[in-house]
């Protein structure tokens, strides 16, 4: 078990390493605006940006991050985490039932076992919907809204 002053210790190195990191690193390195706002010209060069389908995409060369998710407004933002978010749910599924199947042969008539596999198998169903039901909703309140 940490002691309360390791915990301390360790909590004042995290937030001195925050600090050092904030005052001595460069603030600009995500530049998400200058990737949102429209261009006309297909092709054009701006700053290390390439105008393609109409939005200007690249990242500049002093840039430290570029914005990963490349999303323009906080609704974007919500529906590539939600992407991203059933991507991996539904990739797990398949590796949950696998280990709750390796669980319940090998409980070897065990009920604690036994029950812990079908517990596994259920959590897993339900995360599964709820994940399913959360893309589902979001379109639904959309449409009530009226929302692209």
């Amino acid at each position: 078990m940490v002691s309360n002053n390791k915990k301390l210790k360790l909590g004042l190195s995290v937030f001195l390493l925050f600090l050092i990191l904030f005052f001595f690193c460069p603030l600009k390195a995500v530049q998400a605006v200058e990737v949102c706002d429209p261009c006309s010209a297909e092709g054009a060069q701006s700053g290390g940006f390439t105008c393609s389908s109409g939005r200007w995409q690249g990242c500049p060369p002093d840039a430290i991050i570029c914005n990963p998710l490349k999303a323009c407004s906080f609704q974007d933002l919500i529906d590539k985490l939600i992407s991203i978010v059933t991507i991996i749910a539904v990739a797990l599924v398949p590796l949950m039932f696998t280990w709750a199947g390796f669980k319940f042969v090998t409980a070897q008539g065990e009920p604690e076992k036994i029950k812990q596999a079908k517990n596994i198998m259920l959590y897993t169903v339900i995360g599964l919907a709820i994940v399913l039901f959360s893309r589902a909703i979001i379109s639904l309140v959309k449409g009530v809204l009226g929302s692209p």
